[in-house]
């Protein structure tokens, strides 16, 4: 009877575990350190994401998993029930706000417990003696933040595996690429998603929302690296006082960038080696610019070039209006009004369209969006869609994706965003989602400046297939029947600036194209023959 309970127990067990190994606990005399990743995969192809330390009391996300990336890398330490989770950067995971953290002066007892689902196979972490999981927001897939849900989701599967056990394999390691001399950049704090602004010759530097056309906010960097300083587009240099940062007509401060991946903090050369640049008095807007501890999570900062970062509309307010039209990057469809009361979708942008243009009015934290036809963007609840009303209307909040070069729409009163519902595709009714779902992600673009290039996903008149998509070096297309030798190809970006073009021999009415030149990120590829002409979306790994 004893050896058929032992039998039974060991069947139990290996059940529970699905021969994933539990992690080896490392102490002082020996340290074996994981990749935690997701077993739940996300997109096409499928992602399963690594947790990844993004600083200092910021939240953790996931990640492509990454070769020798200390902050991928963790160790599991203490004894059972009781355990810490601690990376090669020194921070252990906390948990605040309903979401997790890495700290270097906190952290929280964890318990590691063995999944019972039936799809997935791993653990499942909680925090000691809580009754719900660490899991993916959102789904699986990359740039998850961590928050909690009940036990057996398929958001929270994970296993402990050293890097030659990472599910797809470890890309190279990251590294951060230096700011281009004489190129105009947004500094874009991570933590806040704020502007470093110049306020004017002989004021105080401060944080400011992402606003188009506003040259204090661009700065370009002249010198070498230990050399630099920082002039904004207005021609102001980047000055200190002795206490914080100001700009001034001549200034002899200079800089030197420590790399704080996946971008830098910026350090004033002769200053106290082990402070940066920091928005004093925590992240937000209007913050003063001083100095603080090397690695705190209010000092790094990114690089984005002009027309690459997520623009915040103005408010119209006085008689002076600001007309936008709101494109979804997956679609490039602009929210378009289709009646009184009726559900908005999304459209292909046209010029001077008044259903597709709109204003904002209010604060950035209260905005009605209204359009020339008089209508204004309202969530009716009953059939849980966004509608053009002229009688009612839903004050808004803009919310920055994790690397701030899109935003999110959340009504008052809603934890999700805007949603192109049933996918990214023209003609698409408007609901709401999860924060930072790819069908939610959009942009502001002035209407002077004309719409982000945009196609219907309908207008395939010369070609039967394009392939694969997403590509990450080279893709195929595959033409209807024709007579032509040649396709001429030309690639733009979002914007509307041709990055590409290409004169490519068919064979058999099929055409190859390298693409390993293009950064990653959404095109559109325009082919064309003297049969006629196709344009398409594609989107570079």
């Amino acid at each position: 009877m004893k050896k058929i309970t032992l039998f039974l127990l060991t069947i139990l067990f290996s059940a529970m575990t699905y021969g994933q190994t539990f992690p080896t606990i490392s102490d002082a005399n020996s340290e074996t350190w994981y990749y935690i990743q997701f077993e739940r995969a996300g997109g096409s192809p499928a992602k399963q994401g690594v947790i990844q330390d993004m600083g200092d009391g910021i939240n953790l996300l996931t990640k492509q998993a990454r070769e020798n990336t200390d902050a991928q890398l963790w160790k599991v330490t203490g004894t059972e029930d009781n355990y810490v989770i601690t990376n090669k950067l020194g921070r252990s995971i906390d948990y605040s706000g309903s979401t997790y953290k890495a700290t270097a002066s906190t952290s929280i007892l964890i318990n590691i417990d063995a999944d019972n689902n039936d799809t997935v196979e791993g653990f499942e972490i909680r925090r000691a003696n809580e009754p719900k999981f660490m899991n993916q927001n959102g789904g699986g897939g990359f740039e998850r933040t961590l928050g909690e849900w009940t036990y057996g989701d398929l958001g929270n599967v994970l296993n402990f595996r050293l890097p030659e056990d990472v599910v797809g394999g470890l890309e190279p390691a990251l590294t951060a690429t230096l700011p281009t001399v004489g190129i105009s950049y947004h500094i874009k704090f991570r933590n806040g998603n704020a502007l470093l602004k110049d306020m004017g010759a002989g004021n105080l530097a401060k944080t400011a929302i992402p606003e188009e056309g506003d040259l204090g906010q661009l700065w370009k960097i002249s010198g070498t690296q230990g050399d630099y300083t920082l002039t904004s587009d207005n021609g102001n240099i980047l000055d200190f006082d002795g206490a914080k940062y100001t700009t001034s007509a001549s200034s002899t401060v200079k800089f030197t960038l420590l790399e704080n991946l996946p971008g830098w903090e910026i350090q004033r050369v002769g200053g106290d080696a082990g402070d940066a640049m920091n928005q004093f008095g925590g992240a937000g807007y209007d913050k003063e610019i001083g100095e603080w501890l090397v690695g705190d999570a209010n000092n790094p900062v990114d690089f984005i070039e002009a027309g690459k970062i997520a623009y915040y509309p103005k408010m119209s307010a006085g008689g002076t209006d600001y007309w936008y039209y709101i494109q979804f990057d997956s679609s490039l469809g602009a929210i378009a009004d289709q009646g009184d009361d009726v559900t908005l979708i999304t459209a292909e942008a046209a010029a001077s369209e008044d259903s597709q243009l709109w204003k904002a009015t209010g604060t950035l934290d209260a905005f009605t969006l209204t359009n020339k036809s008089g209508r204004t963007i309202y969530y009716d609840t009953a059939t849980s869609r966004y509608v053009a009303s002229s009688t009612n209307s839903s004050p808004f909040t803009a919310i920055a994706n994790v690397d701030g070069t899109s935003l999110n729409l959340q009504h008052d009163g809603s934890s999700k965003g805007i949603n192109q519902f049933g996918g990214a595709t023209l003609g698409a009714e408007l609901g709401e989602w999860l924060i930072n779902d790819a069908n939610n992600l959009l942009k502001f673009t002035l209407a002077s400046n004309g719409p982000l290039l945009s196609v219907k996903n309908n207008n395939i008149d010369i070609i039967t297939a394009i392939y694969p998509n997403p590509f990450k070096d080279n893709f195929s297309f595959n033409m209807k029947k024709s007579n032509s030798r040649n396709a001429s190809v030309k690639i733009y970006s979002i914007l509307g600036k041709v990055v590409k073009t290409d004169n490519v021999v068919l064979n058999n009415g099929q055409g190859r194209v390298d693409g390993s030149s293009l950064s990653k990120g959404v095109y559109i590829v325009q082919i064309e023959t003297e049969e006629g002409k196709s344009n398409l979306r594609l989107i570079k790994q």
